[in-house]
């Protein structure tokens, strides 16, 4: 499926899935990673690659996407919170 929609974002979200019930940690930020190239704009994709990067004992990655986030949607308090953490 992926192969022959490398765009859809919604492939990434399922196959993450998958990887996170199986505690696949780095392999969920890899597809993470792709998701958040594809859909920039959505702030999910930053809370949700930062946490499977804190999954994944990358924490220099999971700060490093909040802030990010806070850049990017600084109207997002919540997002302050989870810096915090």
């Amino acid at each position: 499926a992926m192969a022959e929609e490398p765009n859809n974002g919604e492939i990434y979200m399922d196959l993450s899935s998958i990887l996170r019930a199986d505690r696949k940690w780095g392999d969920a930020v890899v597809l993470h990673q792709k998701l958040l190239d594809l859909q920039p704009t959505n702030i999910l994709n930053y809370m949700n690659l930062a946490s499977v990067a804190t999954q994944a004992q990358q924490p220099g990655l999971a700060e490093q996407v909040l802030t990010t986030a806070t850049d990017r949607f600084p109207d997002v308090a919540y997002l302050y919170g989870e810096r915090a953490k």
